[in-house]
């Protein structure tokens, strides 16, 4: 019997956070499990899960289908509607659940005595505690693709546009950034090699072709896209956690992350950004 579960849903970003909060509940109690339910059973993303990233097996302890699944997870109308006034009262208990919707939850304010918890958790403390096992995992795994994309990407600077579901969201968090945004951080690092990486590498392409330092990275999956993104110098983060990510791990303290400062996206504000052990520059 399981006493505590983190239950993972979203992109490979929040998965990323969501196991490494898991990770940060089972050094309290190793009593812990880590359910990818949602991610199967809806096909979010297109199904991708971490255990591609990673090469971890997280079917073993997952309940593989909606009807299983505790209400604050399932996708029953009901469920949707508890969900909704919980995230309206910014309530963030409830009975033995701990709820973080929208990952404005503070990492202090965290209760570790319940027993299921379902969120983004988009926390710098937990991913800075789990920063070298995942990057030894990834590497085990990748290790001639890091190597690889090393040789090609190591003296580049980064910038990852999302878009795709960003249209869709009605998040605040999910703004897409505009042709002119874009335009103008590229001509801002006119004297660097960028690269760009994007959920739609061909809109990318057909505005931003017309400058000399820019090249544009066609990769095969998302696996493939955070494999290469992982490997630059140094980057421009534009509000993905799947960019953050990328550009934390097998980050050090000669990595430059330029970045908006954000009031709604936490691990963006530059309260936040300042415990990375990298060269932190805001570009608000």
């Amino acid at each position: 019997m399981h006493s505590q579960i983190v239950f993972s849903q979203g992109g490979l970003g929040n998965q990323l956070f969501q196991y490494a909060f898991y990770l940060d509940i089972a050094t309290r109690n190793g009593n812990c499990d880590f359910d990818i339910s949602r991610i199967v059973y809806d096909n979010q993303h297109k199904g991708t899960n971490l255990g591609d990233l990673l090469g971890c097996d997280f079917y073993s302890f997952s309940h593989m289908g909606n009807k299983n699944l505790p209400f604050l997870i399932d996708d029953r109308i009901s469920s949707k509607v508890i969900r909704w006034t919980l995230r309206l009262l910014n309530v963030r208990s409830c009975l033995d659940f701990f709820y973080d919707f929208d990952a404005t939850t503070s990492y202090k304010s965290i209760d570790f005595n319940k027993n299921k918890y379902v969120g983004y958790f988009q926390f710098v403390d937990s991913a800075i505690k789990s920063k070298s096992i995942f990057e030894k995992m990834i590497e085990n795994k990748y290790r001639v693709e890091i190597e690889n994309y090393r040789k090609s990407y190591g003296e580049s600077k980064a910038i990852h546009i999302r878009r795709g579901d960003y249209f869709t969201s009605n998040s605040i968090n999910h703004a897409v950034a505009s042709e002119g945004e874009i335009t103008s951080i590229v001509e801002r690092y006119k004297d660097d090699k960028i690269v760009i990486f994007s959920d739609d590498i061909k809109w990318c392409t057909d505005k931003l072709s017309r400058f000399d330092n820019v090249d544009f990275h066609h990769g095969s999956s998302a696996i493939d896209d955070f494999l290469a993104l992982s490997q630059c110098d140094s980057y421009v983060l534009l509000g993905s956690s799947f960019s953050w990510w990328a550009a934390f791990l097998f980050s050090d303290d000669s990595t430059e992350l330029s970045f908006i400062s954000s009031t709604n996206i936490k691990y963006l504000s530059f309260e936040e950004m300042e415990k990375l052990d990298c060269k932190i520059v805001s570009i608000n």
